[in-house]
């Protein structure tokens, strides 16, 4: 019935894998559920480049943006809805290099649009 199936909203429950054990039927199931996860509510991966797009927009000097991975969180509040904290070394007017903090809320929508707003610590 795997190879036969359909979603409710009629899309095929095809699989690449052959579910031939209970532990590959799992396997299957657990792929098929993230990959309609990804599909609906967007990656950790997406919402960071997201973000860090949008930070480096509203910098000074963007091309000095250097992203501190050592302050990096990215969750998923709910589906489609991303928080990322971090913070980004960039040079400012003066030509000095700054840390800023930084918060963001980045959504998804299943159509593949992001709306990402960022606040900056002051």
């Amino acid at each position: 019935s795997l190879g036969s199936g359909k979603y409710l909203d009629g899309r095929s429950l095809e699989i690449d894998k052959k579910a031939d054990t209970i532990s590959s039927l799992i396997d299957v199931g657990l792929a098929m559920c993230e990959e309609r996860e990804r599909r609906e509510c967007g990656t950790r991966v997406e919402a960071l480049a997201r973000t860090m797009t949008v930070v480096q927009q509203k910098l000074k000097n963007p091309q000095s943006a250097d992203f501190v991975s050592s302050q990096l969180f990215v969750g998923m509040e709910e589906c489609g809805k991303w928080r990322v904290r971090s913070a980004v070394d960039a040079t400012n007017g003066f030509g000095a290099t700054i840390r800023t903090f930084f918060t963001s809320e980045a959504h998804y929508h299943p159509s593949g649009q992001w709306i990402t707003e960022v606040q900056f610590d002051k």
